[in-house]
């Protein structure tokens, strides 16, 4: 693949940035030779902050809105930033731009006809709101003039020299958004391993699964990352995957540090509608920062890290796990070996091994027998108390209620059903019961009944009838 060529900020100058001074006893040292080590220097923080943190906005910088009409401006509060070359930006207090003014301004370009165009008349119209881009660069001024030492017959410029560097900054709006390739590569990057999981991988499948996941890394670009299915890894080979990923991503797909051009960085946008040369007051205005850098400082991403709470949005449901235990046995092991628990992956089966306890202490003797049975009245509680001594129980056993003392019979009409009551002051239960039903009329009865004599007894005891009487 083709390389970028590398190239250095031009406020370093041409001086090379891999050199520094090695001081020696009687070396003369000049003007290029102080400059040498700040070069030397200076290049190391930025390419410090540049490789090890990226770029963007570091804290503050907030972008708003204010006014209407001619005085509407955009205003960018104080803060910090980093630029593409890693230099600092210090913004110290609040900065402001009229939104007409600069529409209205000669842009420095020119039509197919040579004539001038205003900022308006660029703006890049996609079947929306025009984009105004707001920008912040770093600079640096001169400062400090002294007299300084020189030839004869110079002009007051000549004796007159800046002795101080001062850093500065440009904020500017623009038509067209700076190149930020590797703030769009690290979102794609992002939102790949945001499809990242652990999960079971079968052993036929690790190889496909590893090659489909480098093969996402080597496809990423400065286009928005598009969605895709979960990249599952395997819990025992996901860090030597990811490591990889990682390799193939700084050795490969990473951005050269060093941009050639445009080492701006973008705070956001306006997204503005046009009348002629002047915002259309009569549609929305709004601010834009989706694309814009940022940087997150070191101890906020520990506490993040800390918190445990560093996971992403509720993922698709994923494919079946494997089927669940069928059965669970336990054995027996010898006292003083350690617990175990296997798993039969054929037959769902957990069998655990417990080792036996050691055995315990003798328990007290038990009972010897029972010394005496004790009635209670009624209505009290049962009781069993031991004697230590004899080793012998002794139960209070409460009286049972009195029971039926006598039982009565009341007829009842004929056809009525039987009935018992019982009275509990007298203990008695009366039974009512009902009549039969009327029987037939018998046989005639005898015509004379005989009258015994106890006097004509015999003396065997017999009976004898003296006479009969006709009682019909």
């Amino acid at each position: 693949m083709a390389i970028d060529t590398f190239t250095t900020c031009a406020s370093l100058g041409d001086l090379p940035v891999d050199q520094r001074l090695n001081y020696v006893f009687g070396q003369v040292l000049g003007v290029q030779e102080f400059r040498q080590e700040q070069v030397y220097f200076i290049n190391k923080n930025r390419l410090h902050n540049r490789a090890l943190h990226g770029y963007g906005t570091v804290w503050g910088l907030e972008l708003t809105l204010d006014g209407t009409g001619d005085n509407r401006e955009v205003r960018v509060g104080p803060g910090l930033a980093v630029d593409q070359c890693g230099q600092e930006i210090e913004v110290p207090s609040l900065q402001c731009a009229r939104l007409n003014a600069w529409l209205a301004a000669d842009s420095g370009k020119r039509n197919a006809d040579n004539r001038p165009l205003t900022n308006a008349e660029t703006l890049h119209v996609n079947g929306g709101p025009r984009e105004v881009y707001v920008t912040l660069c770093y600079s640096e001024c001169l400062t400090g003039d002294q007299p300084v030492f020189g030839e004869p017959c110079r002009s007051d410029s000549q004796a007159i020299q800046p002795t101080r560097v001062k850093d500065d900054f440009s904020l500017d709006l623009a038509a067209e958004s700076p190149l930020q390739d590797e703030e769009l590569m690290v979102r794609s990057f992002g939102a790949l391993l945001g499809r990242v999981g652990l999960g079971d991988v079968p052993t036929a499948d690790r190889e496909a699964r590893r090659a489909e996941l480098l093969k996402a890394v080597a496809d990423l670009s400065t286009a928005p990352a598009p969605g895709g299915a979960p990249l599952v890894l395997p819990p025992d080979e996901a860090r030597d995957w990811l490591r990889e990923a990682f390799r193939r991503w700084v050795v490969l797909k990473r951005p050269p540090l060093q941009p050639a051009r445009q080492p701006c960085i973008l705070l956001g946008a306006v997204e503005l509608s046009l009348d002629g040369n002047k915002v259309d007051e009569t549609k929305p205005i709004a601010l834009d920062e989706e694309q814009r850098p940022y940087l997150l400082h070191t101890r906020l991403l520990q506490e993040w890290l800390l918190s445990s709470r560093g996971g992403g949005g509720k993922g698709e449901k994923g494919d079946p796990g494997p089927s669940g235990v069928d059965s669970v046995e336990a054995t027996t092991l010898d006292e003083g070996k350690d617990a175990t628990a296997t798993y039969d992956r054929a037959q769902r089966k957990i069998t655990f091994g417990i080792p036996e306890g050691k055995q315990g202490d003798r328990g007290p003797v038990g009972v010897e027998g029972i010394e005496k049975v004790t009635t209670v009245p009624a209505g009290a509680p049962a009781k069993v108390t031991l004697d230590p001594a004899t080793r012998k129980l002794t139960f209070d056993i409460p009286q049972g209620e009195t029971g039926v003392k006598d039982t009565k019979a009341k007829p009842l009409p004929a056809g009525a059903n039987p009935t018992a009551e019982y009275n509990s002051a007298t203990r008695v239960i009366t039974f009512g019961l009902p009549k039969g039903d009327k029987g037939d009329p018998g046989d005639g009865g005898a015509s004379r009944i005989a009258f015994i004599n106890p006097n004509m007894m015999s003396p065997r005891g017999n009976a004898t009838f003296s006479f009969f009487e006709d009682i019909r």
